[in-house]
């Protein structure tokens, strides 16, 4: 069953992604609609997995700080720091801190060969939720 879990997640990552690259804005109702799912999801893995609230609170802490972040700095987006609280309820601590990390090396690299090749200005947006699919399937697949 959470192979499954797994698969629709990553869909679901990539159908944001796919919005996030083509108009830099996200959906409220497909995030409304993706939280509630990953509530249940993680409420259903909680009962069913013994996993633990534990695991729940610290792999959330990536997507506080990223939200955070977004109040303090006006440069990243809300919607980045609200789908990243939702892979910690799909993939718990475990996956979902890997995966932060992974997504903020890839887009930094990214960003960096930007720059390095005058595509870009310091102040060039860029789409954070590709980067966050990428990171979650490399910490799926390890």
């Amino acid at each position: 069953m959470k192979i499954w879990i797994d698969i629709c997640a990553m869909f679901y990552l990539g159908i944001l992604s796919v919005k996030d690259m083509k108009r830099g804005l996200l959906s409220v109702n497909l995030l409304l609609e993706g939280a509630a799912v990953s509530i249940l999801i993680a409420l259903g893995r909680i009962i069913t997995e013994g996993r633990s609230w534990e695991e729940l609170v610290f792999g959330a802490l990536p997507g506080i700080v990223l939200l955070m972040v977004s109040q303090v700095t006006k440069s990243v987006g809300i919607g980045d720091g609200i789908v990243l609280l939702q892979t910690d309820l799909l993939f718990f601590m475990d996956h979902t801190i890997m995966a932060f990390g992974i997504s903020m090396c890839v887009v930094a690299i990214y960003a960096a060969a930007l720059l390095l090749f005058r595509k870009s200005t310091k102040h060039t947006r860029i789409p954070y939720i590709p980067f966050l699919w990428i990171g979650c399937g490399i910490a799926l697949a390890v």
